[in-house]
């Protein structure tokens, strides 16, 4: 796979990708065929610290495979982890980003508030028939799969129709497949359709965790249309 050298610290990383926007907007695809395996710092990272830094992320009928974020590089000069195969840290900006048709396997995250395959700070994001499995965070907050995260200089929303969430885990953390956090009474929007849950878990025999499958925090409204929870 793709690699950076070291532990990712604050604004770095993308053992694949790595995009930074400060005054102009950006375009990202990552379109048709596209396969990253066994990058590290978070395969595709993009990140911004400015309120211009605005961006249109496309990943579309894309694999992850075994990616990993070992380091700090969550937000901009601070000390959080991010999303072993994605990374979308927009602090103070605005990204949309349209997942779909993609399958990410195995990829982990061991940072604070992190997540095993995609996490996003003040982002729009949309799922769309994507594919999760055994994907895993290990570090306090993380989150199996997918986390969204809204401060009051990033606000975030996600919205997932016809994904699958199969045996992603958190041993430490909030939400089995999914967690939703905020810090701002302005708070997150959820809305899930026809998306299938199944085999995700939260915690371990040293760690409590919350949420099997999904984890929604303060301020967070949830709205679901006929998606399947299962063990």
């Amino acid at each position: 796979g793709d690699t950076t050298a070291g532990v990712a610290a604050a604004g770095a990383g993308g053992g694949a990708v790595y995009v930074y926007i400060y005054y102009y907007g950006e375009r990202v695809v990552i379109d048709r065929g596209t396969s990253v395996t066994g990058a590290d710092n978070g395969a595709v990272v993009v990140q911004s610290q400015s309120q211009y830094g605005q961006a249109s992320i496309t990943v579309d009928h894309a694999t992850f495979k075994a990616d990993t974020d070992a380091g700090t590089n969550g937000e901009y000069g601070q000390s959080y982890g991010c999303g072993g195969a994605l990374c979308l840290s927009g602090e103070y900006a605005q990204y949309d980003a349209n997942v779909s048709n993609d399958t990410f396997s195995g990829d982990t995250s061991s940072g604070e508030d992190g997540a095993g395959a995609v996490a996003a700070l003040g982002t729009a994001l949309h799922l769309t028939a994507d594919a999760f499995v055994d994907d895993s965070a290990t570090g306090l907050y993380g989150s199996g799969a997918v986390s969204v995260s809204s401060t009051a200089g990033a606000q975030s929303s996600l919205s997932a129709t016809g994904s699958t969430f199969t045996g992603d885990r958190t041993s430490d953390g909030d939400g089995g497949a999914v967690g939703i956090n905020t810090v701002t009474s302005d708070g997150a929007s959820v809305a899930l359709a026809d998306d299938h849950f199944s085999g995700n878990s939260a915690g371990s025999s040293s760690s409590a965790g919350y949420g099997g499958a999904l984890y929604a925090g303060d301020y967070v409204t949830l709205a679901d249309t006929g998606s399947v929870f299962e063990g």
